[in-house]
């Protein structure tokens, strides 16, 4: 994304401008926070939420219990992506 961040904040800062009404939430990462908060000025309200890996792992779990192919996966491999994915929370 790095490369495609020029166009990325052109086109978020489009939006309000041409729709005034329209609510975006991005996820946040650091290293562009200035960045945004620069292309979008004052139109920015900014909330912090923080995810707890319960939360991810419930989640996980949900979606992976929705899979139409139960056979597909054994409990084993889901308890491993649901570990990798409580491993792989961001720090905030």
């Amino acid at each position: 994304m790095e490369r495609h961040l020029p166009e990325v904040l052109d086109s978020l800062q489009q939006i309000p401008e041409k729709s005034p009404y329209t609510r975006l939430f991005l996820t946040e990462r650091r290293h562009i926070r200035s960045e945004i908060d620069r292309y979008l000025d004052a139109k920015v309200v900014i909330r912090s939420l923080k995810l707890s890996s319960g939360d991810v792992t419930g989640y996980s779990r949900m979606r992976l219990g929705n899979n139409r192919r139960r056979d597909a996966m054994d409990g084993g491999l889901e308890d491993e992506i649901v570990k990798s994915f409580g491993e792989n929370i961001p720090e905030t």
